[in-house]
């Protein structure tokens, strides 16, 4: 007779720092830190937090699980980097047809976009939650210890600017991300 092998999964183990807490619900790592939080989501694998250290686990060995697994050890680091430097977006707004208005509303999470293109409607970019937005002259200037966050926020306010039907070369209003996470595009 012979023996079925048996496959053997993937484990990989990842250091939390003393500073932070990690708390497991359902399919999310929610770390905590002086007040700022982060919620890494995760499939296809399990995590398993313990004193100290996270544990994760799958069951196959396949390239699928393996890769998110990395990808959830880049959020993961994300994150980290996060609690201790600010992510910082920076968009430049390109009036060049009609003179827009940008300004932010804090209670209802909103970038509202004025005279867009001579529209009279103003266009509204969503904010998430956790991210601090300014306005100056020019500039829109996103903060967050979330990068996620961060960037969504900013491709919000980028997709509120969008112009369809009409030649890009010849009308370059909106407002554009210039800078990522530090970066300069």
């Amino acid at each position: 007779m012979q023996k079925k092998k048996q496959k053997q999964g993937i484990e990989e183990t990842i250091d939390i720092p003393s500073s932070l807490e990690a708390a497991l619900a359902r399919n999310q790592l929610v770390l905590k830190k002086q007040g700022m939080e982060t919620a890494i989501h995760f499939s296809g694998f399990r995590v398993h937090a313990e004193a100290g250290k996270i544990l994760i686990s799958s069951e196959k060995k396949s390239r699928k699980e393996k890769r998110a697994m990395n990808t959830f050890k880049a959020h993961f680091k994300n994150a980290l980097q996060g609690f201790e430097k600010k992510y910082v977006y920076k968009l430049q707004i390109s009036a060049v047809h009609f003179p827009m208005t940008v300004t932010y509303d804090k209670a209802k999470r909103a970038l509202a976009i004025k005279n867009f293109l001579g529209e009279k409607i103003p266009r509204v970019a969503h904010i998430l939650p956790g991210v601090e937005v300014k306005v100056e002259k020019e500039f829109v200037i996103i903060e967050s210890h979330d990068r996620h966050a961060a960037g969504q926020s900013a491709a919000n306010i980028e997709q509120a600017t969008r112009v369809s039907g009409r030649d890009r070369r010849v009308f370059q209003d909106g407002v554009w991300i210039t800078e990522k996470a530090g970066e300069a595009i």
